[in-house]
C-alpha cells in the first residue's frame, strides 16, 4: 500500500529539457545531494560541472530563495556561465 507521495520529478527529467552533457545526473540523485548539502533559502549553490543543471534545479526547488550558479565548458573550449 502507498503511504505517501513525493513531488513529481518529471519536470526535472533530463529527457524533457536541453542538456549539454551526455551523462546527466538523475533527478533523484540531485535531490539527495541537495538534501545532504542542507540547501537553505538564503544560501548559494555553485555547480562547477552544470551540464544538465540537475543539481541547481533540485536546490532551487528545495530552497526557492537560494542563489544558484552553474559553470560549464562548451565543446568549443569556452566557459559558459
Amino acid at each position: 500500500r502507498q503511504l505517501a507521495t513525493g513531488m513529481a520529478l518529471s519536470p526535472f527529467n533530463p529527457n524533457t529539457r536541453r542538456c549539454v552533457t551526455s551523462t546527466p545526473l538523475e533527478p533523484v540523485a540531485a535531490f539527495v545531494m541537495a538534501n545532504l548539502a542542507r540547501v537553505r533559502g538564503t544560501g548559494a549553490v555553485l555547480d562547477p560541472y552544470a551540464g544538465s543543471c540537475a543539481t541547481l534545479l533540485a536546490a532551487a526547488r528545495l530552497a526557492p530563495g537560494c542563489r544558484t550558479v552553474g559553470v560549464e565548458r562548451l565543446h568549443s573550449g569556452y566557459v559558459n556561465l
